[in-house]
Protein backbone atom coordinates (compact mmCIF):
# COMPACT_ATOMS: atom_id res chain seq x y z
CA UNK A 1 0.00 0.00 0.00
CA UNK A 2 3.08 2.21 0.71
CA UNK A 3 4.68 1.90 -2.24
CA UNK A 4 1.51 1.97 -4.31
CA UNK A 5 0.40 5.33 -2.68
CA UNK A 6 4.13 6.68 -3.19
CA UNK A 7 4.70 5.82 -6.58
CA UNK A 8 1.28 7.17 -7.63
CA UNK A 9 2.01 10.43 -6.28
CA UNK A 10 5.42 10.55 -8.02
CA UNK A 11 3.23 9.62 -11.34
CA UNK A 12 0.99 12.87 -10.36
CA UNK A 13 4.36 15.39 -9.10
CA UNK A 14 2.84 16.16 -5.90
CA UNK A 15 4.98 18.83 -4.80
CA UNK A 16 3.83 18.46 -1.06
CA UNK A 17 3.67 15.53 0.87
CA UNK A 18 1.83 15.45 4.13
CA UNK A 19 2.66 12.71 6.42
CA UNK A 20 -0.62 13.32 8.53
CA UNK A 21 0.05 11.39 11.83
CA UNK A 22 1.27 7.70 13.41
CA UNK A 23 4.56 7.10 11.44
CA UNK A 24 5.44 5.85 14.72
CA UNK A 25 3.27 3.56 16.45
CA UNK A 26 5.50 3.88 19.54
CA UNK A 27 3.26 0.69 21.08
CA UNK A 28 6.31 -0.40 23.74
CA UNK A 29 6.13 2.96 25.20
CA UNK A 30 2.13 3.43 25.16
CA UNK A 31 -0.31 3.30 28.36
CA UNK A 32 -1.91 0.25 26.39
CA UNK A 33 -0.78 -3.91 27.82
CA UNK A 34 2.30 -4.51 25.94
CA UNK A 35 2.44 -6.48 22.48
CA UNK A 36 5.73 -9.03 23.48
CA UNK A 37 5.74 -9.39 19.36
CA UNK A 38 5.81 -5.22 19.16
CA UNK A 39 8.92 -3.76 17.93
CA UNK A 40 11.51 -1.81 20.14
CA UNK A 41 11.06 2.14 20.40
CA UNK A 42 14.63 2.63 19.62
CA UNK A 43 13.76 -0.07 16.02
CA UNK A 44 10.66 1.85 15.21
CA UNK A 45 12.46 5.24 15.38
CA UNK A 46 15.57 3.52 13.60
CA UNK A 47 12.93 2.54 10.49
CA UNK A 48 11.33 5.97 10.55
CA UNK A 49 14.50 8.14 10.32
CA UNK A 50 15.23 5.43 6.87
CA UNK A 51 11.69 5.61 5.84
CA UNK A 52 11.93 9.34 5.63
CA UNK A 53 15.71 9.55 4.22
CA UNK A 54 14.22 7.35 0.99
CA UNK A 55 11.08 10.19 0.71
CA UNK A 56 13.29 12.68 0.66
CA UNK A 57 15.82 11.25 -1.71
CA UNK A 58 12.64 10.20 -4.27
CA UNK A 59 11.08 13.60 -3.57
CA UNK A 60 14.16 15.91 -3.37
CA UNK A 61 11.98 18.90 -4.36
CA UNK A 62 8.65 18.10 -2.82
CA UNK A 63 7.82 20.21 0.57
CA UNK A 64 7.17 17.32 3.35
CA UNK A 65 5.53 18.01 6.46
CA UNK A 66 5.67 15.41 9.54
CA UNK A 67 2.41 15.55 11.23
CA UNK A 68 2.71 14.36 14.83
CA UNK A 69 -0.21 11.91 15.52
CA UNK A 70 -1.50 10.59 18.66
CA UNK A 71 0.99 7.86 17.95
CA UNK A 72 3.69 9.61 17.56
CA UNK A 73 3.24 11.87 20.67
CA UNK A 74 3.09 9.06 23.11
CA UNK A 75 7.30 9.89 23.54
CA UNK A 76 5.90 13.22 24.87
CA UNK A 77 3.46 11.78 27.14
CA UNK A 78 5.67 9.15 28.43
CA UNK A 79 8.15 11.94 29.39
CA UNK A 80 5.71 13.74 31.11
CA UNK A 81 4.99 11.02 33.25
CA UNK A 82 7.83 9.71 33.76
CA UNK A 83 10.84 11.72 33.58
CA UNK A 84 9.10 14.97 33.69
CA UNK A 85 13.16 16.43 33.71
CA UNK A 86 13.72 16.20 30.45
CA UNK A 87 10.78 17.49 29.31
CA UNK A 88 11.84 20.02 26.14
CA UNK A 89 15.18 18.34 25.98
CA UNK A 90 14.36 15.23 24.09
CA UNK A 91 12.07 16.00 20.95
CA UNK A 92 10.95 13.48 18.01
CA UNK A 93 11.84 16.02 15.58
CA UNK A 94 15.36 16.70 16.76
CA UNK A 95 15.37 12.30 16.98
CA UNK A 96 14.73 12.08 13.66
CA UNK A 97 16.77 14.62 12.04
CA UNK A 98 13.80 16.18 10.20
CA UNK A 99 15.83 19.81 9.99
CA UNK A 100 18.17 17.59 8.23
CA UNK A 101 16.42 16.71 5.97
CA UNK A 102 14.60 19.20 5.43
CA UNK A 103 10.99 17.79 6.47
CA UNK A 104 8.90 20.33 8.60
CA UNK A 105 7.02 19.55 12.14
CA UNK A 106 3.35 20.07 12.89
CA UNK A 107 3.01 19.62 16.19
CA UNK A 108 0.12 17.51 17.87
CA UNK A 109 -3.13 19.03 17.91
CA UNK A 110 -2.18 21.68 15.11
CA UNK A 111 -4.18 21.83 12.22
CA UNK A 112 -2.87 22.27 8.68
CA UNK A 113 -4.81 24.15 5.94
CA UNK A 114 -4.41 23.57 2.23
CA UNK A 115 -6.75 26.58 0.42
CA UNK A 116 -9.82 26.61 2.96
CA UNK A 117 -9.87 22.91 3.46
CA UNK A 118 -8.35 21.88 7.06
CA UNK A 119 -5.89 18.63 7.35
CA UNK A 120 -6.15 16.92 10.92
CA UNK A 121 -4.77 13.39 11.93
CA UNK A 122 -7.86 13.33 13.68
CA UNK A 123 -7.58 13.45 17.72
CA UNK A 124 -7.97 17.23 17.56
CA UNK A 125 -11.09 16.73 17.10
CA UNK A 126 -11.98 13.63 18.61
CA UNK A 127 -14.01 12.08 15.87
CA UNK A 128 -14.82 8.03 15.96
CA UNK A 129 -15.38 5.29 13.33
CA UNK A 130 -18.50 4.91 13.41
CA UNK A 131 -20.48 4.23 10.09
CA UNK A 132 -19.48 7.26 8.36
CA UNK A 133 -16.75 8.98 10.42
CA UNK A 134 -16.78 11.76 7.39
CA UNK A 135 -19.94 12.48 8.51
CA UNK A 136 -19.17 13.18 12.01
CA UNK A 137 -16.46 14.97 10.94
CA UNK A 138 -18.84 17.15 9.38
CA UNK A 139 -20.75 17.71 12.22
CA UNK A 140 -18.25 18.09 14.44
CA UNK A 141 -16.09 20.55 12.11
CA UNK A 142 -18.80 22.31 9.87
CA UNK A 143 -15.83 23.25 7.60
CA UNK A 144 -14.05 21.69 4.65
CA UNK A 145 -11.41 19.44 6.49
CA UNK A 146 -9.83 15.92 5.82
CA UNK A 147 -9.06 13.76 8.37
CA UNK A 148 -6.75 10.74 8.77
CA UNK A 149 -6.91 8.80 12.23
CA UNK A 150 -9.79 6.56 11.12
CA UNK A 151 -8.08 4.17 8.58
CA UNK A 152 -10.96 4.25 6.77
CA UNK A 153 -11.88 6.39 3.49
CA UNK A 154 -15.37 8.02 3.68
CA UNK A 155 -16.82 11.37 2.46
CA UNK A 156 -19.88 13.73 3.52
CA UNK A 157 -21.51 17.05 2.52
CA UNK A 158 -23.74 19.53 3.83
CA UNK A 159 -25.02 22.78 3.48
CA UNK A 160 -25.19 25.74 5.63
CA UNK A 161 -28.18 27.98 6.13
CA UNK A 162 -26.20 30.54 3.99
CA UNK A 163 -25.79 28.29 1.32
CA UNK A 164 -22.48 27.26 1.45
CA UNK A 165 -21.75 23.72 0.90
CA UNK A 166 -19.25 21.81 3.35
CA UNK A 167 -17.51 18.58 2.47
CA UNK A 168 -15.70 16.32 4.52
CA UNK A 169 -12.89 13.61 3.78
CA UNK A 170 -11.68 10.70 6.24
CA UNK A 171 -8.64 8.37 4.11
CA UNK A 172 -7.47 5.58 4.68
CA UNK A 173 -4.49 4.06 6.03
CA UNK A 174 -0.73 3.19 5.08
CA UNK A 175 -0.50 0.73 7.64
CA UNK A 176 -1.62 -3.24 9.10
CA UNK A 177 -5.88 -3.30 8.29
CA UNK A 178 -5.66 -6.09 11.10
CA UNK A 179 -3.95 -4.83 14.45
CA UNK A 180 -3.91 -7.39 17.72
CA UNK A 181 -5.79 -4.69 19.66
CA UNK A 182 -8.88 -4.71 16.43
CA UNK A 183 -8.05 -7.93 14.67
CA UNK A 184 -11.28 -7.59 12.93
CA UNK A 185 -11.81 -3.99 11.78
CA UNK A 186 -13.07 -2.29 8.81
CA UNK A 187 -9.80 -0.29 7.89
CA UNK A 188 -9.25 0.23 4.17
CA UNK A 189 -5.65 1.26 2.57
CA UNK A 190 -5.94 4.62 0.81
CA UNK A 191 -4.92 8.39 0.90
CA UNK A 192 -6.02 12.05 -0.67
CA UNK A 193 -4.68 14.33 -2.98
CA UNK A 194 -5.64 17.62 -2.69
CA UNK A 195 -5.35 19.53 -6.01
CA UNK A 196 -4.54 23.45 -6.09
CA UNK A 197 -8.04 24.09 -6.99
CA UNK A 198 -8.97 22.41 -3.50
CA UNK A 199 -10.55 19.29 -5.52
CA UNK A 200 -9.76 16.45 -3.38
CA UNK A 201 -9.53 13.04 -4.59
CA UNK A 202 -9.45 10.75 -1.98
CA UNK A 203 -8.18 7.55 -3.09
CA UNK A 204 -8.40 3.62 -2.08
CA UNK A 205 -5.42 1.20 -2.39
CA UNK A 206 -6.49 -2.71 -3.30
CA UNK A 207 -3.84 -5.03 -3.00
CA UNK A 208 -1.16 -2.82 -3.54
CA UNK A 209 -3.25 -1.45 -6.29
CA UNK A 210 -4.66 2.55 -6.25
CA UNK A 211 -8.85 2.64 -7.37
Amino acid sequence: ALIGALTYIKKENCDNIILNGDIIDSSSISKHPKNSNAPKYLYEIELTKSFLSSIRADYPKARIIFKEGNHDDRLGRYILENATELEGLISLSDILGLKDKEIEFCETTQIMKANEINIVHGHEVKVGGGINPARSLLLKTYEPTIMGHVHRTSFSAGKSLGGKFIRTWTTGCLCKLSQSYMPYSSSNHGFAIVEKDSAVRNLWINNGVVE
